[in-house]
């Protein structure tokens, strides 16, 4: 798939909206939220509303989902139920930052048993 800066918004929402299948790993790596940055850089940017409509849309879809961005109240407080890995990362002139990978629990119980069963 296309990345986010490169479709529209509604785009990429549509597209997952119709492969809500189970085989289907999704990995969204949308521009992250303005709040968390200190300039706009992409072709289509999100607003805070995007952000919530992808989230909803990444909850209901059936397999396994990972989403990457930085730490934000708007992530957290919607994505309480998934699992939350963080790193420290540097972006934008040196600034440190908290990079988050949520997962969700069909992508939590398939990376365990794909790492762990072989």
């Amino acid at each position: 798939m296309s990345s986010f800066s490169a479709r529209p918004v509604k785009e990429c929402l549509d597209c997952f909206s119709r492969k809500r299948l189970k085989e289907v790993l999704i990995h969204a790596d949308p521009p992250y939220p303005l709040s968390t940055r200190s300039k706009r850089i992409y072709a289509n940017e999100m607003t805070d509303k995007d952000h919530v409509q992808l989230i909803e849309v990444l909850d209901q879809h059936p397999g396994p989902v990972l989403l990457s961005g930085y730490s934000c109240d708007l992530y957290d407080a919607r994505l309480k139920h998934w699992n939350r890995k963080t790193v420290k990362a540097f972006a934008e002139g040196d600034r440190e930052r908290e990079e988050v990978l949520w997962i969700n629990s069909v992508a939590a119980r398939t990376m365990t048993e794909t790492l762990f069963n072989f």
